[in-house]
């Protein structure tokens, strides 16, 4: 099973422009150390807090998710997913869990 450590949750917040939080955590997995992803497929992830417009103290912890085809394939991006997390620390640890479960279905 893959690990994917994401960063505590006062990270993602802490950025702001305006009334939009801009810390956003990404990552991917499958990557060769060698060759990058040019002929591997690779699982890729993003996780930041949205700020609902309209309602400025409601706040969503997402976590969405894609693989990326191999370049040499045309490098196009399939199966995104996306989930909602409370939007604390807690959710932090909820949404890694998912993105490992999530990993896993694909094969990573």
């Amino acid at each position: 099973m893959s690990k994917i450590d994401l960063p505590c949750y006062p990270w993602l917040v802490s950025k702001h422009e305006g009334r939009f939080v801009t810390n956003t955590y990404s990552g991917s997995l499958g990557t060769l150390t060698d060759q990058g992803c040019v002929s591997v497929r690779t699982f890729n992830y993003r996780v930041y807090v949205d700020i609902s417009s309209g309602e400025e103290n409601s706040f969503r912890l997402l976590a969405e998710t894609y693989i990326i085809q191999p370049w040499i394939c045309g490098g196009n991006k399939t199966d995104f997913e996306r989930a909602e997390f409370e939007s604390s620390q807690k959710g932090v640890k909820d949404a890694e869990e998912w993105l490992v479960r999530t990993a896993a279905k694909y094969g990573f």
